[in-house]
């Protein structure tokens, strides 16, 4: 299956998950042994799985995803190691589930720029990438808490 999937999709089975060589080894390996706990959730089409430091404070993790090129980027804060793990592991599944609804958010943003620059309304464009960037974030964030505790209620029984 896994041939199938690569020779006529371009899709491997096998994922590369690489940490930036700035990133701080105390935490890597933290951040490593959490994120394989996650990594189940991460589609196929993903190849590399980069994985960055920032020490700018105000945010947790941020994900960037680059379907076309196969690989998509998880950006960790600071701030992010101040939660506890169930909550740190709700981020990854959230910023994990980007990697989902982003290609197609981007599509459906490309749309509405085309289409309000061509009735030359910036105002409704702006009412529309906000609106849809809200709704993403909020299914986001409800898909992601509700596998964190689906997965909390299995490990009660």
């Amino acid at each position: 299956m896994q041939k199938l999937l690569q020779m006529f999709f371009g899709i491997s089975l096998s994922m590369e998950i690489i940490f930036d060589k700035d990133f701080p080894p105390a935490v890597q390996v933290y951040v490593g042994d959490l994120l394989n706990e996650c990594v189940w959730l991460v589609p196929v089409w993903i190849q590399r799985f980069r994985v960055g430091w920032n020490g700018d404070a105000g945010i947790l993790a941020t994900m960037q995803t680059e379907k076309d090129y196969r690989y998509c980027r998880l950006t960790i804060h600071p701030e992010f190691l101040e939660h506890g793990r169930k909550y740190q592991t709700q981020i990854f599944y959230h910023e994990i589930f980007h990697t989902y609804n982003t290609p197609a958010i981007d599509t459906a943003k490309q749309y509405i720029e085309t289409l309000c620059d061509e009735l030359k309304n910036e105002t409704l464009k702006d009412v529309m990438i906000k609106t849809i960037n809200a709704k993403m974030e909020a299914s986001t964030e409800d898909f992601s808490y509700a596998i964190v505790n689906k997965f909390n209620d299995k490990n009660k029984n």
